[in-house]
């Protein structure tokens, strides 16, 4: 297949990067904030 645009460097993906998963982490808890009906024992991350 062929690719359009700028190549996007590994390392802004690879959850093994600290901010990486900093991003991920407050990502997943934004989402989990917004689920309705709310889980109310769940644990933020």
């Amino acid at each position: 297949p062929r690719l359009y645009g700028d190549r996007i460097p590994t390392r802004v993906l690879t959850p093994s990067n600290k901010k990486v998963q900093r991003k991920i982490v407050l990502y997943h808890n934004f989402f989990r904030t917004h689920v309705n009906p709310t889980a109310a024992n769940m644990l933020a991350m």
